[in-house]
C-alpha cells in the first residue's frame, strides 16, 4: 500500500510572491489600504472644549456640556470617518440631556498617526477617553460607537476595568475573517487562505475573537 510523503513547505521568493500578487495588491494586503487621512470638515454649533488626551499617540475631542446633564456619552467614529462626521449623534444625545465627547482615534481628524488598526490599538483611545470623563466625576459614563468605534469600545471593555452606565454599539464587524474578508475582496485577492491567516494570527496573540462574542452577546442581553 504506497504511503504519503510528508508535507513539504516551500518559501517563496520574491519574484514569485509578485507573480501571485501585483505589487500594488501585495502591499495592500499586507500594509493596509492606503486612503486619504479624514479631515474634520465642520465644528459643533455648540460652545465647546477641545481636549488633546495621551493615548498611543496625542489623541483629540470635543467636549460639549448639556444643560443639567444626567451624563456624558463618549462618541467613537468608524473606519475612514473623523468626529465631525458624528456630530448629529451628538446633537440627539444633547437634546436628551447628555454631555457628550466626540474623539477622533489615532490617524484621524486632530489625533496624531497616519494608520488603522481596525480597533486593536484604538481601545487604548477609548480608554483614554474614558478616564478623563471619569476623572472629572462623572458617574454615568456611555459609550457609543460606530464600525470601528463599535469595535474598539468592545475590545477596550475585554483588555481594561471600565464600567461605563452603558454602551451602545452600531454597525461592529460580525468577526476579524469577514473584516479581513473585505480588505481582500476590494483589492481582487482571494478571501481564501489569506483572510484565515490574518484571523488565525489575531485570534492567537489576543483572543480577540471570544472578546467580541462575548461582549455582542451582553451587549444584546
Amino acid at each position: 500500500m504506497p504511503t504519503s510523503s510528508p508535507t513539504t513547505l516551500i518559501p517563496l521568493k520574491p519574484k514569485q510572491i509578485h507573480i501571485l500578487y501585483p505589487s500594488g495588491k501585495l502591499k495592500t494586503i499586507l500594509l493596509g489600504v492606503s486612503n486619504p487621512r479624514p479631515v474634520n470638515r465642520r465644528k459643533p454649533a455648540e460652545p465647546f472644549e477641545t481636549v488633546q488626551l495621551q493615548s498611543s499617540v496625542r489623541i483629540e475631542g470635543w467636549y460639549i456640556k448639556a444643560a443639567n446633564a444626567k451624563g456624558t456619552v463618549i462618541i467613537f467614529h468608524g473606519y475612514g470617518g473623523e468626529k465631525s462626521s458624528m456630530l448629529e449623534k451628538s446633537d440627539e444625545f444633547l437634546s436628551l440631556g447628555y454631555n457628550t465627547l466626540l474623539m477622533d482615534f489615532m490617524g484621524s481628524g486632530g489625533s496624531e498617526g497616519n494608520a488603522t488598526t481596525i480597533g486593536y490599538k484604538e481601545a487604548q483611545d477609548v480608554k483614554a477617553a474614558y478616564d478623563y470623563i471619569a476623572s472629572k466625576g462623572e458617574e454615568n459614563i456611555f459609550l457609543f460607537g460606530t464600525s470601528l468605534g463599535a469595535a474598539a469600545v468592545l475590545k477596550s471593555l475585554h483588555d481594561y476595568p471600565l464600567h461605563p452606565k452603558a454602551i451602545l454599539i452600531e454597525c461592529p464587524f460580525g468577526s476579524l475573517y469577514r473584516a479581513a474578508g473585505a480588505r481582500l475582496r476590494a483589492v481582487g485577492a482571494p478571501v481564501f487562505p489569506e483572510a484565515g491567516h490574518v484571523n488565525y494570527l489575531v485570534h492567537y496573540r489576543e483572543e480577540w475573537r471570544a472578546a467580541i462574542a462575548q461582549f455582542m452577546q451582553q451587549a444584546v442581553q
